[in-house]
């Protein structure tokens, strides 16, 4: 079967200690510390931006394939 995923790493000194899923004109930011919760924001504006942001990164990150050949 075909590979439908691709896996990148960005430099080790980037620390994302939140996440953030986009869904249709909403984003939701995740933090579990120092507790768990949620914030979900809908703005097409704001979705927009974090899609740039988003391609921005995943240009810059290195391919899985490359770091691993470099180990």
């Amino acid at each position: 079967t075909a590979k439908k995923y691709q896996i990148r790493f960005l430099p080790a000194e980037l620390n994302f200690s939140t996440d953030c899923a986009l869904f249709g004109n909403s984003v939701a930011f995740f933090s579990v510390r120092p507790q768990v919760f949620v914030v979900v924001i809908t703005s097409i504006e704001i979705v927009g931006s974090l899609k740039s942001l988003y391609n921005l990164a995943w240009a810059a990150a290195e391919p899985f394939e490359k770091v691993l050949h470099a180990l």
